[in-house]
Protein backbone atom coordinates (compact mmCIF):
# COMPACT_ATOMS: atom_id res chain seq x y z
CA UNK A 1 0.00 0.00 0.00
CA UNK A 2 1.40 3.39 -0.91
CA UNK A 3 2.14 5.97 1.76
CA UNK A 4 -0.46 8.40 0.43
CA UNK A 5 -3.23 5.79 0.73
CA UNK A 6 -2.18 4.48 4.13
CA UNK A 7 -3.31 7.56 6.04
CA UNK A 8 -6.84 8.84 6.44
CA UNK A 9 -7.21 12.09 4.57
CA UNK A 10 -10.02 14.22 3.18
CA UNK A 11 -8.92 13.33 -0.34
CA UNK A 12 -9.02 9.52 0.01
CA UNK A 13 -12.02 9.52 2.40
CA UNK A 14 -10.43 6.64 4.33
CA UNK A 15 -12.68 6.90 7.41
CA UNK A 16 -11.62 10.54 7.70
CA UNK A 17 -15.03 11.58 9.02
CA UNK A 18 -14.55 9.27 12.05
CA UNK A 19 -11.36 10.99 13.18
CA UNK A 20 -11.65 13.76 15.79
CA UNK A 21 -10.89 17.24 14.46
CA UNK A 22 -9.31 20.05 16.48
CA UNK A 23 -11.00 23.42 16.26
CA UNK A 24 -7.93 25.15 17.74
CA UNK A 25 -4.20 24.50 17.23
CA UNK A 26 -3.78 22.77 20.59
CA UNK A 27 -5.65 21.83 23.74
CA UNK A 28 -4.16 21.92 27.21
CA UNK A 29 -5.56 21.06 30.62
CA UNK A 30 -6.49 24.67 31.38
CA UNK A 31 -8.52 24.91 28.17
CA UNK A 32 -10.19 21.59 29.02
CA UNK A 33 -11.30 22.85 32.44
CA UNK A 34 -12.55 26.11 30.92
CA UNK A 35 -14.63 24.11 28.41
CA UNK A 36 -15.98 21.99 31.29
CA UNK A 37 -16.95 25.13 33.17
CA UNK A 38 -18.76 26.41 30.07
CA UNK A 39 -20.64 23.11 29.79
CA UNK A 40 -19.00 22.23 26.48
CA UNK A 41 -17.46 18.91 27.60
CA UNK A 42 -19.36 15.74 28.46
CA UNK A 43 -16.63 13.74 30.13
CA UNK A 44 -13.07 13.69 31.36
CA UNK A 45 -10.46 11.03 32.07
CA UNK A 46 -8.16 12.17 34.87
CA UNK A 47 -4.95 10.20 35.26
CA UNK A 48 -2.19 10.80 37.73
CA UNK A 49 -3.24 14.08 39.36
CA UNK A 50 -5.96 15.67 41.42
CA UNK A 51 -7.30 18.78 39.66
CA UNK A 52 -8.69 20.20 42.90
CA UNK A 53 -5.20 20.22 44.36
CA UNK A 54 -3.42 21.23 41.14
CA UNK A 55 -5.14 24.49 40.18
CA UNK A 56 -5.60 27.68 42.20
CA UNK A 57 -9.36 28.24 41.79
CA UNK A 58 -10.80 25.16 43.50
CA UNK A 59 -14.34 26.51 43.38
CA UNK A 60 -14.26 26.89 39.60
CA UNK A 61 -12.64 23.46 39.12
CA UNK A 62 -15.23 21.82 41.38
CA UNK A 63 -18.06 23.53 39.49
CA UNK A 64 -16.53 22.48 36.15
CA UNK A 65 -16.23 18.84 37.24
CA UNK A 66 -19.80 18.96 38.50
CA UNK A 67 -21.07 19.77 35.00
CA UNK A 68 -19.63 16.59 33.46
CA UNK A 69 -21.83 13.64 32.54
CA UNK A 70 -18.98 11.26 33.41
CA UNK A 71 -15.63 11.42 35.14
CA UNK A 72 -13.04 8.65 35.18
CA UNK A 73 -10.26 8.89 37.76
CA UNK A 74 -7.22 6.63 37.55
CA UNK A 75 -4.98 6.85 40.58
CA UNK A 76 -2.39 4.08 40.57
CA UNK A 77 -1.30 4.97 44.10
CA UNK A 78 -4.86 5.19 45.48
CA UNK A 79 -3.87 8.18 47.60
CA UNK A 80 -6.75 10.42 46.56
CA UNK A 81 -10.29 9.65 45.50
CA UNK A 82 -11.60 12.65 43.59
CA UNK A 83 -15.13 11.53 42.80
CA UNK A 84 -16.82 12.10 46.19
CA UNK A 85 -15.36 15.60 46.35
CA UNK A 86 -16.57 16.63 42.89
CA UNK A 87 -19.87 14.76 43.03
CA UNK A 88 -22.94 16.93 42.79
CA UNK A 89 -25.72 16.55 45.40
CA UNK A 90 -28.09 13.71 44.59
CA UNK A 91 -25.66 12.01 42.20
CA UNK A 92 -25.03 8.30 42.78
CA UNK A 93 -22.11 7.47 45.05
CA UNK A 94 -19.16 6.20 43.01
CA UNK A 95 -18.02 2.66 43.65
CA UNK A 96 -14.42 1.61 43.73
CA UNK A 97 -13.50 -1.51 41.87
CA UNK A 98 -12.01 -4.07 44.17
CA UNK A 99 -8.64 -5.55 43.35
CA UNK A 100 -7.67 -9.15 43.80
CA UNK A 101 -5.85 -9.96 47.00
CA UNK A 102 -7.26 -7.06 48.95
Amino acid sequence: MSAELSAATVENEFAYNYLPKLDVPAYDVLRAFELMHQGKMNGYVCQGFNPLMSFPNKGKIKAALGKLKFLVVMDPLEEVLLLPIARSPGAPVPRRRSRRGR
